[in-house]
């Protein structure tokens, strides 16, 4: 430490002393992921070069078997062998065993369950560690939305709903339209109901009326000038 400067211990660079805390927090994380993603690459290599060793070797052997077949039969020319050449089945023909298919057909460790190559897009998940998911990379195209085609939907008869009818959805939306608080939409929904009630008379059919009762009301008020 000299001029309050510390040396990080993952990458090395000199940090003040109040940030190197944070520093080294993201700093090892960045390593250990890096550390991840090359172990996760060696394996992969390693699992790769093993698959084509035993496949050369399945090759190699059952090129000597077929060589030594040759060379032993050009010396019998007797009536039986013709005969099992004759009788002999393509189906009967001697392929890898089951123990080979398996090896050749195993799958990979869990970490291990990636792609050979990585494609331009792709794209790579990883898990948390504590989730115990292996890392995975996937094709673009996975990703992209399926285009369904949209279905004809027959028009509603009631399409007010959910409200209990056409009447309740239109004042709804007048309340809405003219920004009504509480005040005067309960205010609005009792003088309706009153007038539903026979209780009071409604007369107006227009803005024109009601532009009119104010015109007139305004008659009966004397009035007053502002210098």
């Amino acid at each position: 430490m000299a001029g309050g400067k510390t040396t990080c211990q993952y990458c090395g660079s000199a940090y003040s002393t109040r940030g190197i805390t944070a520093h080294e927090k993201s700093c090892q994380k960045r390593h250990a992921t890096a550390q991840q993603d090359r172990e996760l690459e060696e394996q992969l290599r390693t699992h790769a070069l093993s698959k084509s060793r035993k496949r050369r070797r399945r090759n190699t052997s059952s090129s000597g078997e077929a060589a030594a077949n040759v060379a032993s039969g050009s010396h019998d020319t007797g009536p039986h062998v013709h005969a099992e050449m004759e009788n002999n089945n393509p189906s009967d023909v001697a392929g890898p065993s089951d123990s080979q298919l398996t090896d050749d057909n195993e799958e990979p460790p869990a970490r291990m369950r990636l792609p050979t190559t990585v494609q331009m897009d792709d794209i790579k998940v990883e898990y948390h560690p504590k989730s115990g998911r292996p890392t995975t990379i996937h094709p673009f195209e996975e990703f992209k939305r399926d285009v369904q085609q949209e279905q004809d939907i027959p028009p509603s008869s009631e399409p007010w709903k959910p409200f209990q009818s056409r009447a309740d959805f239109e004042f709804a939306e007048i309340v809405l339209q003219a920004s009504l608080n509480t005040r005067y939409t309960d205010a609005l929904i009792k003088l309706i109901r009153r007038v539903r009630d026979e209780q009071a008379k409604f007369t107006f059919t227009s803005h024109s009326d009601l532009k009119r009762s104010f015109e007139t009301a305004a008659l009966t008020h004397t009035a007053v000038s502002i210098p």
